[in-house]
């Protein structure tokens, strides 16, 4: 149940922060907004006035907070014993009711980004949970402590030559299952 809600709140992030190109109702598919469309599910959204961070609070009343572009940063809250890179800039953090996603870019070598956040992890008391899988230019790494779980993803974007690193720590393995 409450993986669900997680990724009712990561669908709602990708919905609201990623520019929609319909803005008249009979442009859109269903001729609603997809805030209008998620209010029926008793789901109420709001956006600040920037539009780069959304608030979405669910039928229960679970709070999911989405924010991208230059008001993204480091989430209250955030565990001090997950490693962010810090030669990346932040580009969007989210906060769920289980945890939090938190993804940034820098130019830097993949296997750079990759050595370094392996050994913080470990300084920090992590133990490595999945090897790393190397597929289509995404390094996938996972760690686990104490009933809590850190996935971290470095993927490269060949146009930029940017890699976007997007770690999403779950505070409590457990709970979140339920």
């Amino acid at each position: 149940m409450r993986i669900k809600i997680f990724l009712v709140f990561g669908i709602a992030s990708v919905l609201f922060l990623v520019p929609a190109g319909c803005k008249k109702a009979e442009q859109r598919p269903t001729g609603k907004t997809v805030e209008e469309r998620m209010a029926e599910e008793g789901i109420k959204v709001t956006k600040d006035s920037s539009g780069e961070k959304v608030t979405i609070v669910d039928a229960v009343g679970n709070t999911g907070t989405f924010t991208s572009g230059k008001s993204a940063k480091l989430p209250e809250g955030f565990p001090k014993d997950v490693y962010i890179y810090e030669r990346a800039t932040i580009t969007d953090a989210d906060t769920v009711p289980y945890g939090f996603d938190v993804c940034s870019e820098t130019t830097d070598k993949t296997d750079e980004i990759q050595s370094i956040i392996e050994s913080k992890m470990i300084e920090f008391g992590w133990k490595e949970e999945n090897s790393k899988t190397d597929q289509h230019n995404i390094i996938h790494m996972d760690y686990i402590k104490g009933g809590r779980k850190v996935s971290s993803t470095i993927g490269k974007n060949d146009f930029t030559k940017k890699r976007r690193i997007c770690v999403t720590a779950i505070k409590d393995l457990g709970e979140a299952a339920k």
